[in-house]
């Protein structure tokens, strides 16, 4: 049953997002050409150096926000840049997963929450082959393959007591 709510709920926040980018396009539609080029030029320093750089790119590029009145929004990733990169926690992991994708790394969003209380959720990139979590503006590196175990300890040391990963 709650596999079945979060499918829900990903579909409606899609949905969400698709309005909020459109709206947010309709009102900038004159920066789109320099973000876009901004987009191409961050993907170029990912593709050059590799995947040491994630760190510098997630640390100088990512500012967290709030997403205030919009409610939970995935912004696109050219929105995002012509924001200066300023969302919360799903556009970093989102951001995260387009630069690893670059570097040809599969990586997953993942979804901590604490119960089914969707407002206290938090959202994280992981790539299970670099053993790389991506929360916000940090890289952390986990030293073994039991991911949910080093996702839960990392939390638990910021007194964030996540029991549920989906």
């Amino acid at each position: 049953m709650a596999y079945v709510i979060i499918k829900i709920y990903n579909f409606l926040v899609g949905i969400w997002s698709f309005v909020v980018n459109s709206i947010y396009w309709v009102f900038h539609f004159l920066s789109i050409k320099n973000a876009r080029h901004e987009k191409s030029l961050v993907a170029l320093q990912m593709k050059h150096n590799g995947i040491d750089f994630l760190p510098n790119i997630m640390m100088h590029h990512h500012q967290w926000t709030s997403d205030g009145i919009l409610a939970d929004w995935r912004p696109w990733i050219v929105t995002m840049i012509d924001r200066g990169s300023r969302d919360d926690c799903d556009g970093a992991a989102y951001l995260a997963r387009w630069l690893l994708s670059i570097v040809d790394r599969k990586s997953r969003i993942v979804t901590l929450m604490d119960g089914w209380k969707f407002w206290g959720a938090h959202v994280v990139c992981y790539c299970p082959g670099l053993k790389l979590m991506v929360s916000n503006s940090n890289v952390v590196y986990f030293t073994d393959d039991n991911w949910k175990k080093n996702i839960w300890e990392h939390f638990k040391e910021f007194g964030r007591d996540y029991n549920v990963i989906v």
